[in-house]
């Protein structure tokens, strides 16, 4: 059974606790999924409520999917910390921190993208972020289809090398 905040008050002690922090996603939260990633944006007003709360010293993290730089662009606020390529690199007091761990999965994810080559499905494309390979088929006219081609291309580059 939901319950329906219809007064602040409840939340009061955990508003008033400092330092308070906000975490948020990028795409999909602040800014709309639009067909083509690079067009994604976070509105004015958001943007603008969100630096208004770092600077009364709330802590604000935004996460993405993206690369730490595509993030930060995208946001486009110095004080906010960012988690970029779903946590694997951090951006945190105007530096990028990754794990050491991650490091032989960017040739590992090379090597795979060579293995796959070009993704010929109408309305896919890979896209590399060092460790990681994204595969977008929002575009993509039949998804379902769209999806085993990416599944069996996938396979395809495995089969050609063990992991």
């Amino acid at each position: 059974m939901a319950v329906e905040l219809t007064s602040i008050e409840p939340l009061r002690a955990i508003i008033e606790t400092q330092p308070l922090g906000i975490f948020s996603d990028i795409d999909g939260t602040l800014a709309p999924i639009v067909s083509n990633p690079d067009h994604a944006a976070i509105s004015p007003r958001a943007k603008d409520l969100l630096e208004r709360l770092i600077e009364r010293g709330v802590k604000v993290a935004l996460v993405s999917g993206r690369e730490i730089e595509k993030a930060r662009e995208i946001a486009a606020m110095d004080g906010a910390a960012y988690a970029g390529n779903h946590g694997l690199h951090l951006w945190l007091d105007g530096r990028v921190e990754t794990t050491e761990s991650v490091h032989p999965y960017v040739k590992q994810a090379r090597d795979v993208r060579v293995r796959i080559g070009d993704m010929r499905y109408p309305g896919v494309s890979v896209e590399d972020k060092g460790p990681v390979l994204a595969f977008h088929y929002r575009n993509a006219a039949d998804q379902a289809g769209a999806r085993e081609a990416i599944l069996l291309a996938i396979q395809k580059a495995e089969g050609a090398e063990a992991f």
